[in-house]
């Protein structure tokens, strides 16, 4: 997957397997090895897609690097991205905040 912006230009490069798009419309998660899966409901009929493995990172618009694409886990928390990458020893998380695009590590 990948992104045209205006006039055909490829703004994010068709290197991607998944790419989620945000609130803020300059910054998108991004996932290389990933593979779409369907979690089937018991309950009703309404079962949801998601994308399983591979690693996530975050770029944006421009397809600069915010977080390298190197982490297990990505969730969304009210107005942040969630990422975090397991070894063996450690455990390190990164957190963006949509609204004042920062980033915060916690090792």
């Amino acid at each position: 997957m990948g992104c045209y912006g205006y006039g055909h230009k490829i703004k994010i490069p068709f290197e991607y397997d998944w790419i989620y798009g945000t609130r803020n419309e300059q910054v998108f998660v991004v996932n290389k090895g990933g593979a779409m899966t369907y979690l089937e409901q018991v309950q009703d009929d309404n079962g949801t897609w998601f994308v399983e493995g591979g690693k996530w990172g975050i770029v944006d618009s421009e397809n600069k690097i915010i977080t390298p694409v190197h982490y297990n886990r990505m969730s969304f928390y009210e107005d942040k991205i969630l990422l975090q990458e397991d070894s063996d020893k450690t455990a390190t998380q990164a957190s963006v905040d949509l609204e004042k695009t920062y980033i915060s590590y916690v090792l």
